[in-house]
């Protein structure tokens, strides 16, 4: 015997469903996203500076000058000279650091402040706080701007 609904019971399995919840009265109900588009290309544009910071940090200029610091440290004190290089280097990458995650957080912020189109945005919102705001002086802005999201979403 096939567990599968027939078409009949489908049918009147819908006959019982209130109007309110079928799913043409459902996506009616749906607000139209606020501008897609524009969400769009600030996220990407997010996403973006995201994968370059995130390069920097993991494969680029800070992770080698990084690693030459933590090699440079076992050897401190037979090379202290190497030591001191090394330290200088990361302390520069330290105050190079700033071209790539100021912009990563600024885009953050204007993500976080621009009208969320769907639930899904709201969920990236959440993380862009985890990941950029939350402990900083905008850290509760991200309450308000959500809390508005889901209210509108709702409407």
């Amino acid at each position: 015997m096939s567990a599968a609904l027939s078409r009949r019971a489908a049918i009147g399995a819908l006959a019982t469903v209130p109007a309110a919840l079928t799913p043409a009265a459902l996506a009616a109900s749906i607000p139209a996203p606020s501008d897609r588009s524009a969400w769009d290309r600030a996220y990407y544009e997010y996403r973006l500076l995201r994968l370059r910071m995130d390069a920097y940090y993991a494969l680029g200029p800070f992770e080698w000058a990084n690693e030459a610091f933590v090699l440079a440290q076992i050897m401190k004190a037979t090379e202290p000279e190497k030591f001191e290089d090394a330290a200088k280097k990361l302390d520069a990458q330290e105050a190079e650091q700033l071209r790539y995650y100021k912009p990563v957080d600024a885009v953050a912020l204007a993500l976080v402040k621009m009208p969320a189109p769907d639930l899904d945005a709201v969920t990236v919102k959440l993380q862009l706080h985890k990941d950029h705001l939350e402990g900083t002086d905008n850290d509760r802005i991200t309450w308000a701007c959500i809390e508005d999201d889901l209210t509108r979403l709702a409407a």
